[in-house]
């Protein structure tokens, strides 16, 4: 009876055991079958059989998987780990011995954003992707990047390998705030405007994406609550006692938080520019009741519409309008 000889173990296993062209010595014994208890002895014979191993077949490394997704917040800061679930498995493996199963490990098509470690494995090494630049983590300029980890062997005689492609989705973040589509809004008011009258509608954008792009208009600064405005953007008159009116100011300019700097660099110049019409005005003879009360020479542009209402004695309050400028998030041109 002839009966096949098999390996019960993987024949990588007996590589540890043995080197190339080196034999392994087999005792295989054959012994009878006893089916009765008072038969005699099983007789029984042995044979050596000498197994010799052969140069292994180098492989390269290899990846558990042939791709990876990771999510990750935009602009995370340096150092952050892709974090790549299950059933994704950071891991390279190599099943040769010795240098064949030495192997490095690299990125390309990168550009520099990521970087991983170790550099270097042997048969086996599990992998951390982490940041290195985030300026490319930006989610309003792309949602996803992908590039490929590469595992090659380094060894004198082969370089053999393999690569992994990796995706990146990106997670929107609120980091942008809305910007107004002007920078400055302007309106021509009768002063006698009434409580209700629609001014202006003003509009901002946010370039981030859903709950973060979200606006709300929450309020006017430093208009005296004279003006309120609503969800939508439109701006209108709040009281009928208004703070509206052409004798006082021909213009007025509602300032955001953002532009009070700059507000301050304009009253300092218009101060300057006061100066300069009072020591005209001074020089010839001329005394305006605005100077008195406090209020600029420019506002009344040299004095001339004054002295036209002056001279004819005339106070038209319905013909008489406001210039409003609303001042967003630039300067007034």
């Amino acid at each position: 009876m002839v009966r096949g000889l098999s390996l019960a173990k993987p024949l990588k296993k007996l590589r540890f055991i043995t080197q190339p062209h080196q034999p392994i010595l087999l005792t295989i014994i054959a012994e009878e079958v006893k089916k009765g208890l008072y038969e005699p002895d099983a007789l029984s014979s042995t044979v050596q059989l000498a197994l010799i191993m052969g140069e292994l077949d180098n492989s390269p490394p290899y990846f558990d998987h042939d791709y990876y997704i990771a999510r990750m917040d935009e602009n995370s800061p340096q150092g952050t780990a892709l974090l790549f679930n299950d059933p994704y498995l950071a891991e390279i493996r190599d099943d040769d011995l010795g240098k064949n199963g030495v192997f490095s490990i690299s990125l390309r098509n990168n550009n520099g954003t990521f970087e991983i470690s170790p550099t270097v494995g042997e048969t086996r090494a599990n992998f951390v992707v982490r940041v290195r630049n985030n300026s490319l983590l930006d989610y309003e300029k792309r949602h996803v990047l992908t590039f490929t980890i590469v595992a090659q062997e380094v060894g004198p005689k082969t370089s053999l390998s393999s690569s992994a492609q990796v995706t990146v989705y990106l997670n929107d973040a609120n980091d942008n705030p809305p910007v107004f589509r002007e920078s400055v809004y302007r309106v021509d008011l009768k002063e006698n405007v009434t409580e209700g009258t629609k001014v202006v509608q003003v509009a901002a954008d946010d370039i981030d994406e859903g709950e973060n792009a979200e606006i709300a208009y929450i309020g006017i600064e430093r208009d005296n609550n004279s003006l309120q405005i609503d969800s939508t953007g439109w701006i209108s008159v709040r009281v009928n006692k208004h703070i509206f009116d052409r004798e006082v100011a021909k213009e007025w300019v509602d300032y955001n938080k953002d532009n009070e700097s700059e507000k301050d660099d304009d009253e300092e110049n218009e101060s300057g520019k006061d100066d300069d019409e009072d020591n005209e005005k001074n020089e010839s003879g001329k005394n305006d009741e605005n100077n008195e009360s406090g209020y600029s020479d420019e506002d009344n542009e040299s004095g001339e519409d004054n002295d036209e209402d002056n001279e004819g004695g005339k106070d038209n309050d319905e013909d008489d309008e406001v210039v409003w400028a609303y001042r967003t998030n630039g300067s007034d041109k």
